[in-house]
């Protein structure tokens, strides 16, 4: 295990420690509720480090980039998304306190948590999505939106909760108002008031209307900037490999090197590579890339690699096991 994931995890198991030592969300001492802002950050970094992997093992052409290209594309992302939250948050508590602005008086740390798990379900979202190589989504535009919605929502959704007293007066309000508002914030705003029927589509007319095409809109400008990643990755890889030897030994390979893998999507990898096998309209040529994408959809351009490199000749153009010539006719001999 690298030293990187081992100093990740220690620092993610004591920051989580530490957050019921430090009082919740219902703290009104400022330096309480900015102690809380800190472990919620220090595991918030612990999670980057460890989603970033193995820099001594680079895919092919599409290479990660250097710690400081990757430091900025995380700055970037969390970075942008934070700023965001943080002019949010001090918008919110304006218009909801008269007077100057207080830590004291506001609950910072409540919205700055709610702020930070709702950020977080929208990236789970891109990492349930993209799950071939997530560490890429850092600095991506895209992403960067994606999450910062998402965490918009959730303040919003954590002002309407207090001024409708959603959750009654009770010792746990602030720690119940909070969990409301991340983890339903999305579900809230993806409910429609009610249905229209526009010619042959029902289309929703409420608050969903407008996240929706946000969130679709950002996911699919993530989508295209991961599929430029992916052909880059499958063309350096999948050079010289043979389908026919390859379309049951690899697949095979990296299915054994990779847990987690539910058996629906085993069985609907079998089935995309049994279509491809007996389509006649695809080239021989690009059957092998097509395979390819499949795989690294699923298992990542990295064990990808490594699977094409174990395998190595056994699965490439005139590797052992293709069929020799015919050799030809000796020449015929004069009577």
């Amino acid at each position: 295990m690298p030293n990187r994931t081992r100093f990740a995890i220690l620092l993610m198991v004591l920051a989580l420690m530490m957050l019921p030592v430090a009082g919740g969300l219902a703290a009104t001492d400022p330096r309480r509720g900015l102690l809380v802002i800190g472990l919620v950050a220090l595991v918030a970094i612990a999670f980057v480090l460890l989603l970033a992997g193995d820099p001594a093992r680079q895919a092919p052409i599409t290479a990660r980039r250097g710690r400081w290209q990757a430091a900025r594309g995380v700055a970037l992302t969390f970075g942008s998304a934070t700023l965001l939250g943080m002019v949010l948050i001090g918008l919110v508590l304006w218009l909801k306190q008269p007077g100057p602005l207080s830590l004291a008086k506001g609950p910072v740390a409540q919205y700055a948590a709610v702020a930070f798990f709702a950020g977080a379900v929208g990236f789970g979202e891109l990492i349930a999505r993209y799950r071939d190589d997530p560490s890429r989504l850092f600095g991506m535009r895209p992403a960067a939106a994606y999450i910062g919605i998402n965490l918009a929502a959730g303040i919003v959704a954590l002002a309407l909760v207090q001024e409708f007293a959603v959750i009654g007066p009770g010792p746990n309000q602030s720690v119940t108002e909070a969990l409301l508002a991340a983890f339903g914030a999305i579900a809230f705003f993806r409910t429609s008031l009610f249905t229209a029927r526009v010619g042959d589509t029902d289309v929703g007319i409420g608050p969903s209307t407008m996240l929706k095409t946000f969130l679709e809109g950002s996911d699919r400008l993530v989508n295209r900037s991961q599929a430029s990643d992916r052909a880059d990755a499958v063309a350096a890889t999948m050079e010289g490999i043979d389908f026919e030897k390859a379309k049951a030994t690899l697949p095979t390979f990296c299915l054994g090197l990779v847990e987690g893998l539910s058996s629906d999507e085993q069985r609907e990898l079998g089935e995309q590579i049994a279509r491809l096998d007996t389509d006649t309209k695809v080239v021989a040529s690009a059957k092998a890339r097509i395979l390819g994408v499949y795989l690294l959809r699923q298992v990542g351009a990295t064990v990808l690699e490594r699977a094409v490199e174990t395998l190595g000749d056994t699965i490439r153009i005139g590797g052992p096991g293709t069929p020799l010539l015919e050799p030809l006719d000796p020449p015929e001999t004069p009577p």
